[in-house]
């Protein structure tokens, strides 16, 4: 019987977005590997270094006997089969073809002919040393039922095969019906994604246990802080900023805890809260009350009184779990989609771009609890988070406020440290800006207006939904799609939809890329004051220029990032433009803190 499983899928059925690698089973080794060939050589081999590939799951359909309702009365517990067809890609545009007639390729069609995508069953052949092994088979897709299949046996299906004919070991086409059938694992790749900080070579703890960091962006060597520039911040939200050291009078850390690790995918995609102000609150234990047992009771909402037990009597002093309180840094990307968004502070960029903040909330279990309301400016210490699961079912605004931290799919409160290069993180030995770096990753949305990238092609998918919890695009671990800190204006905000990883370092859409600093003595944590707004002048660039605001009459001196001279003027005007060069500039008006804008 043929049995068809579906790689790394999670509860609900969806492929998770890792990159794989495939060992191929053999009586000599099992040292060798599906890889790329050398160069510009696009067919596809086994060698003895492994290339990762990423697998996107297509449709899932029924087959074999149909189990009905009078099958189940005879055989209880019988399950209906289903199976899965894949893709097997190396990006978005180099998928496993046929090619040349006979052989595999990376994204190179046939000769005279276009590519055609091929889509396969993965078929478990073989068990061996502890591993499944597959045969990799190629699917039919009937369009009518929309479902992939088994076409003829003898005739008209192939199986990825191994050339034994020459000294190449090419993947080869071969028919379903030969005697010897390939078979190949469906390993998790083992190259760290993601920044972890559990390394005890670099100081941390190897336990993933929760540490206070400073983070410095990696070419210009500014920190993560409070805002402090007058153009952006507001009274009413605390938001991240980005400066040189000092001006944050050393007020730097920031606590990272741990959300979502060693569960589904979080060892390869850890999630992180980011959190400042912290007042944690201990567990608190209920005193019973003293009265005799039949004295004890409680009145209900109807004013009706009740006999209860001592540990739920009225003279009761009710404890509670203890939990951690603090300003946990959020992407206000779900705000900033609602009606009239463009009017909210997190949306003060005209051009779309979200901002990020901390908010104050509290942390418990597998949940974080945005605290609103009445809650928001209640001491920590008079907190409960029965009282706030309550009040927010009441409300219904329990679904926005309380945040699930479970689940390998990014949440906006949650975040992640991208590695620029992955292939040189894998043996760190010291704290090296150069093999360390990361990019901060959050959640992109779809777009109601534009074509999203890989969202067009879904078919039935929703508007304003995360990407990375739409079906089939392989998009919640080491997405091409998401959303990474940078900088618009000398504003912190969150990268655009369509900001592409493969570009984001160096051009399009550019990412800021950070390094980590361990607190000593001298470094104290980020502040995050409520209300924070400091008077001052307004500076927005534009192509070939930048605009002050609210400067008449004073002097204005614009350098570039080497600190030469490129402009400089006393303005006539509160509202007066400037032409500079292209790049990013520094503009110090007279009374004012210097502020960074990057002019197009």
């Amino acid at each position: 019987m043929f049995v068809f499983v579906c790689c790394m899928r999670n509860k609900k059925g969806k492929l998770k977005s890792i990159e794989h690698t495939y060992n191929y089973l053999n009586p000599f080794t099992q040292d060798y590997w599906i890889a790329n060939g050398a160069d510009k050589d696009s067919l596809i081999y086994v060698k003895q270094d492994a290339n990762e590939y990423i697998l996107t799951e297509g449709s899932t359909a029924e087959y074999g006997i149909d189990v009905d309702a009078t099958l189940l009365k005879k055989i209880p517990g019988l399950a209906q089969l289903e199976r899965t067809n894949y893709v097997i890609a190396k990006n978005k545009t180099a998928k496993l073809v046929k090619a040349y007639g006979s052989k595999y390729s990376m994204g190179a069609a046939n000769y005279g002919t276009v590519a055609e995508v091929d889509t396969f069953f993965f078929k478990e052949n073989n068990h061996y040393d502890g591993k499944h092994y597959y045969a990799i088979l190629e699917t039919a897709y009937d369009n009518t039922k929309h479902a992939a299949y088994i076409a003829n046996l003898n005739t008209a299906t192939s199986k990825v095969g191994i050339a034994d004919d020459g000294m190449t070991a090419g993947l080869k086409v071969q028919l379903l019906n030969e005697s010897r059938t390939s078979a190949f694992t469906v390993e998790p790749s083992d190259a760290p994604l993601y920044r972890r900080f559990n390394k005890a070579i670099l100081g941390e703890d190897e336990k993933d246990g929760p540490d206070s960091l400073l983070f410095v962006e990696k070419y210009r060597k500014e920190y993560l802080m409070d805002e402090g520039n007058s153009s952006f911040t507001d009274e009413f939200v605390d938001y991240l900023g980005i400066w040189s050291k000092e001006k944050a009078e050393n007020k730097l850390a920031m606590r990272i805890d741990t959300a979502w690790l060693n569960r589904g995918a979080g060892n390869v995609k850890p999630q992180y809260l980011i959190s400042v102000a912290r007042d944690d609150q201990g567990a608190i234990e209920t005193i019973p009350c003293d009265e005799a047992d039949d004295k004890h009771f409680y009145i209900d909402d109807k004013g009706v009184a009740h006999k209860t037990d001592k540990w739920h009597c009225q003279h009761a002093k009710q404890g509670r779990t203890g939990f951690a309180y603090g300003k946990y840094l959020v992407s206000f990307a779900d705000s900033a989609r609602m009606k009239d968004s463009n009017t909210k502070p997190w949306m003060d960029i005209t051009n779309g771009y979200t901002r990020v903040g901390f908010v104050k909330a509290v942390h418990a279990g597998d949940s974080l609890f945005i605290l609103v309301n009445e809650f928001k400016n209640m001491k920590p210490a008079d907190l409960d988070t029965a009282d706030i699961v309550k009040a927010y079912t009441a409300a219904k605004i329990n679904g926005k406020y309380i945040v699930n931290l479970q689940g390998d799919q990014h949440k906006n409160v949650t975040w992640s440290f991208r590695y620029v290069d992955p292939d040189k993180a894998a043996n760190v030995t010291e704290e090296d800006p150069n093999v360390n770096a990361f990019m901060f990753e959050s959640n992109v949305y779809t777009d109601e207006k534009l074509d999203t990238p890989d969202y067009d092609a879904v078919a039935g998918a929703q508007k304003n939904i995360p990407l990375s919890n739409v079906h089939g695009l392989g998009n919640a671990i080491a997405p091409n799609y998401a959303a990474w800190l940078k900088m618009q204006n000398g504003c912190l905000v969150l990268t655009r939809y369509d900001s592409d990883f493969n570009s984001s370092k160096t051009g399009g859409d550019a990412a800021l890329v950070f390094n980590v600093a361990q607190k000593t003595d001298a470094d104290d944590m980020v502040t995050s004051i409520d209300g924070a707004n400091v008077e001052g002048v307004s500076v927005v660039a534009t192509n070939g220029a930048v605009t002050v605001q609210g400067a008449a009459g004073k002097s204005v001196v614009i350098t570039n990032i080497l600190g030469k001279v490129v402009a400089e003027a006393v303005l006539t005007s509160d509202n007066a433009t400037i032409a500079v060069p292209a790049g990013i500039v520094a503009v110090a008006v007279d009374g004012e803190e210097a502020v960074k804008a990057i002019v197009k």
